[in-house]
């Protein structure tokens, strides 16, 4: 499982990335903010847990418009639509992760951005534009918050553990891994905003997020924070009846300390096994 992939560009381009990427999410933030828990919204596939606010389209515009200043060859894949095309290597682009949040008033609703290559997030961007901290990573370089207070996961076994989970609860595989995970005395949450659970993750607060099967797991929801999980010392792996390197085009994946990571892949492996 070790990890090899050929970078297509220098540290200097990967820090240029970075710098271009903040100046995206700074862009947007204090609008953002100052419409936080006071707009309206529209459901989104007919989905009453999926919405859209008229701020997430207008930040994904400008988003998208001082990202191209960073290399014109690379392309996006954006959750508002309008730029769904995706080459070797692209921006992943999430205006508002936690929309519903958002439109609520509740703080856990971030702008997530990655430059990935072939699946491999290279550099992140988390703003937490609501109490005005950002979350960068690059790739074999740590990951920090307000880009000077380095990350790390935090050293707590399952049985200790606050991690979120994500399976088909209405299948016998969906039900026998959540049963599983609660037996080991770990504590399941429900944020329904993946950046704000992967920075706790990476910032110690949280353990795990266990993802398999999940319909609603997306690239732009995936690799900003996995990237961030892997470089404060977590283990990022994707699963489909067995570890792999990590793949972010991928949607079955675990994302934990390195403790819980052990006993969390033995009991996603035991559970899928159980019911087939």
């Amino acid at each position: 499982m070790t990890e090899r992939i050929d970078i297509p560009f220098t540290p200097e381009d990967l820090q240029h990335a970075q710098s271009i990427g903040w100046q995206a999410v700074s862009a947007v933030a204090p609008t953002l903010r100052e419409h936080f828990g006071n707009t309206s919204y529209e459901i989104k596939n007919g989905s009453e847990k999926s919405w859209v606010t008229y701020w997430d389209k207008w930040a994904q515009d400008i988003l998208l418009e001082e990202l191209a200043s960073f290399d014109s060859t690379v392309s996006f894949y954006a959750e508002e639509g309008g730029a769904q095309t995706r080459a070797d290597t692209y921006w992943t682009v999430d205006p508002i992760d936690g929309t519903n949040q958002y439109a609520r008033g509740t703080a856990v609703c971030t702008t997530m951005l990655s430059l990935t290559h072939k699946g491999t997030p290279l550099v992140s961007v988390i703003n937490d534009f609501v109490h005005g901290d950002v979350y960068t990573a690059k790739k074999g370089e740590g990951a920090f918050k307000n880009f000077s207070e380095p990350l790390h996961v935090s050293k707590r076994e399952v049985s200790h553990a606050f991690l979120e989970l994500y399976a088909n609860e209405t299948s016998a595989e969906g039900q026998a891994l959540w049963r599983n995970i609660e037996a080991t005395g770990a504590y399941i949450v429900r944020y329904a905003a993946t950046g704000f659970t992967m920075v706790s993750v990476a910032r110690g607060s949280s353990e795990a997020l266990v993802s398999v099967r999940n319909p609603s797991s997306y690239e732009w929801d995936v690799a900003p924070g996995a990237l961030l999980i892997q470089e404060a010392g977590g283990t990022v792996r994707s699963w489909d009846g067995e570890a792999q390197v990590f793949d972010s085009r991928k949607p079955n994946f675990i994302v934990a300390n390195q403790v819980a990571y052990s006993a969390l892949e033995r009991l996603v492996d035991q559970s899928m096994s159980s019911t087939r």
